[in-house]
């Protein structure tokens, strides 16, 4: 069985160019017995990346940036959502009817619960319908 040829991104780049030149395809398959599939990878790896395109290793090293961008954008996407999922459980608690016909003593609990959960106390507060003076009292009033 005969051992596959390993080509250079140089090389690829003549194939390519060679290709061009002749726009017969079928005889640059056979010349350098490149499977069709390969060569029309190779063709649109140069179109869209030039050299680079061809060369495994800058190829792969371009695809690990995009992918460690990807992930911090991942990790911010997945940040919001639990901040949201945690609005969303706080939304259902006070929607009791309508936020207003729940007294202040349970909306200031409903805070107390998830402050230090991911949202922001000021947050919390605004969700709550609390003002910040009447945080503070409630604070201050269960004092240990």
């Amino acid at each position: 069985m005969e051992k596959r040829k390993i080509y250079t991104a140089e090389e690829k780049q003549n194939i390519i160019l060679e290709l061009k030149a002749s726009k017969f395809k079928k005889e640059i398959i056979v010349k350098y017995k490149i499977h069709h599939n390969t060569l029309s990878r190779w063709e649109k790896e140069f179109e869209k990346s030039g050299l680079d395109g061809l060369d495994k290793k800058k190829r792969n090293a371009k695809n690990a940036k995009r992918i460690a961008i990807l992930e911090k954008k991942l990790i911010v996407t997945e940040e919001s959502l639990k901040y949201t999922e945690l609005e969303l459980e706080i939304r259902k608690k006070l929607m009791n009817g309508f936020e207003e016909s729940l007294p202040i003593k349970e909306r200031l609990i409903i805070v107390e619960q998830y402050i230090g959960k991911g949202i922001k106390r000021e947050a919390l507060l605004e969700i709550c319908k609390v003002t910040e003076y009447q945080w503070k009292k409630h604070k201050k009033n269960n004092q240990p």
